[in-house]
């Protein structure tokens, strides 16, 4: 203890040896760093958009084309956004949004071409859509659930 005055530096003299010093002075600012460390922010959520309203169409073409807004259960591949209305011809579709993964849809129904689905639906393909026809409300797949 009596040597602290004779050792080279202040650092040494404040902590006993300037090994300890210096590891003394290392944590210290290692934990002001920690301590100042700002966390991310939380990315934005995606904004609100208010649900698209209106009934199922019942008779012929609406004047303004009315649908609502579901979630299609897809086959072996999950839920995908959709809308169902009413056909002039009283059946009602849905059609349903394909992701480009959704590499099994694209081969088993050619664009623009009618195919029944294995759950008897008949259905046509256009693009990255996908309209059933004569779908039901419910869970089980080949369904649609409206949005809320």
């Amino acid at each position: 203890m009596r040597l602290r005055r004779f050792l080279p530096d202040r650092l040494a003299a404040l902590g006993g040896s300037r090994r300890q010093a210096a590891r003394r002075l290392h944590r210290t600012v290692g934990r002001d760093r920690a301590i100042k460390r700002v966390r991310p922010a939380p990315p934005p959520a995606p904004p609100k958009s208010p649900p698209i309203s209106g009934e199922v169409v019942t008779e012929g073409p609406a004047p303004e084309p009315q649908a609502m807004r579901v979630s299609y259960r897809l086959p072996e591949a999950g839920h995908r956004l959709g809308f169902v209305a009413r056909g002039a011809d009283g059946v009602v579709w849905c059609l349903v949004a394909l992701l480009p993964d959704d590499t099994r849809y694209f081969d088993r129904y050619p664009d623009g071409e009618e195919h029944r689905n294995p759950l008897g639906q008949r259905t046509v393909r256009r693009g990255f859509g996908l309209a059933v026809a004569d779908v039901l409300q419910g869970t089980a797949e080949g369904t649609f659930q409206p949005l809320q």
